[in-house]
Formats: C-alpha cells, sequence, structure tokens
C-alpha cells in the first residue's frame, strides 16, 4: 500500500471528507495533501508534514511511511482488538433532565427547559430521538452512579435484559432491567439488586425508553454547552 493509500484510509476513518478539513485540523496545506494523495513529486513528504498528518489521524508516522508495515497503528501501538472498525459518523445529543435516584427505586427525571441543560454527548447511536440524562444520587450504584450520564433511545425497541427508562402515567419514573414483557404487562427488576421485581400493566406506563449507553464525569464524549 502506498503513501496515497495509506492516508486516503486514515482520512476516511478518522472522519475527514474533504482534504480541506484535514488541513485545517492538520495545519498542512491543502494544496500539499492533494500533492500526496495523488502520489505527485519525485520527492516523498517531508517527515513533518507527516507527523503533523499522522497526528490528525491519529495513527503513528511510521505507519504512514512504512509501505512494507501492513499492520496500522495508532500512538505507535499495533490494535489488539482485531481488525479495526469503521464506525458510523457520531453526532451530540442534548442531555435533557437529571435522574434523581430514591431509596423506594423509582426515581424523579427534572426536564429542564428548551436552551437549559447540562451540553450534549457524544454517541454513534442510530435513533434520531436520542437523548442524554444526567444521573443524581447513589440508589442505582454499582451500574450507575451519581454524576454519570445516560444515552437514552426512545424508538428503539427495549429488549428482556435492556436496561430502560420508564415513564408512568402518574409521573413516576424508574430505570430498571427489563426482564420481560406478557401480553399486558412488563417485569422489571432492580439493577442493583436491593430492590425485588416488581410488574406493572402496560396500560399504567407512559413510555419505555431503552439506555443505549452510560457515560462516565469527565468523559471525553461529554461537552459543556457554549
Amino acid at each position: 500500500m502506498t503513501i496515497a493509500k495509506r492516508l486516503d484510509a486514515a482520512m476516511r476513518a478518522a472522519g475527514f471528507e474533504t482534504q480541506s478539513a484535514l488541513s485545517r485540523k492538520s495545519g498542512v496545506p491543502q494544496p500539499t495533501i492533494n500533492r500526496i494523495l495523488k502520489g505527485l513529486g519525485k520527492k516523498g513528504p517531508e517527515t513533518e508534514t507527516i507527523k503533523k498528518l499522522a497526528a490528525a489521524c491519529n495513527v503513528s508516522a511510521s505507519w504512514l511511511i512504512d509501505e512494507t508495515n501492513e499492520t496500522r497503528q495508532t500512538s505507535g501501538d499495533a490494535y489488539n482488538a482485531g481488525p479495526e472498525q469503521n464506525l458510523p459518523k457520531g453526532k451530540y445529543v442534548a442531555i435533557v433532565g437529571i435522574g434523581q435516584g430514591g431509596a423506594d427505586g423509582y426515581i424523579s427525571i427534572n426536564d429542564y427547559l428548551p436552551g437549559d441543560g447540562d451540553g450534549y454527548i457524544y454517541t454513534y447511536s442510530r435513533d434520531p430521538g436520542a437523548y442524554g440524562l444526567r444521573v443524581r444520587g447513589d440508589s442505582m450504584r454499582p451500574r450507575i452512579k451519581s454524576g454519570e450520564f445516560l444515552v437514552v433511545e426512545p424508538t428503539s425497541e427495549a429488549q428482556p435484559g435492556d436496561d430502560v427508562v420508564v415513564k408512568l402515567n402518574n409521573d413516576k419514573a424508574l430505570v430498571k432491567e427489563m426482564l420481560w414483557v406478557r401480553e399486558d404487562e412488563v417485569s422489571l427488576g432492580s439493577i442493583n439488586n436491593g430492590i425485588p421485581p416488581i410488574t406493572i400493566q402496560l396500560a399504567d406506563i407512559r413510555s419505555i425508553h431503552r439506555v443505549a449507553a452510560i457515560v462516565p464525569r469527565g468523559s471525553a464524549l461529554l461537552k459543556a454547552r457554549e
């Protein structure tokens, strides 16, 4: 594989859709990037240029330079989890409320007003309605800790074994493990094993939303409101 093909592959994997986008991120002029991708010039690109492009694409400079090295590397280390996976393009979803856990197994969800909130979570969820919730309280430990965030998918069908956010018609809410659904009722288990499972009539439930991810405090996936 030539350096041109390696750079092209690294650009696509890093999400750069245009040479201009890579130029802005790396500081390498767009014409220089274009020449490398087209294999123009008798001399190869300068080492400093390679380093800038590699850093922007999160690959090692040696991987871009060494045509005999077919093992892609980042930060100097080979991938240790099998072939690299091409993730779908991610997106930011709004953190729309706070889930305050209570000792009785229920939570109160305080929704933010439009324009307010705790910021955003970067996620690869395919659900167009995905949203975030901030967790307060320790009633859901150890699986979910106070200060962590939930990525919730309202239009993705929850399956037995999934964690779910359940809102009831009486305005109460729960974060539980969905155990089973049979005809007109659903069984929900405590995620911390501190409270026995409960069975609720589907007629008493306003919504069941699947929890897609738990994001820890200080994660790089979090972005504050500007």
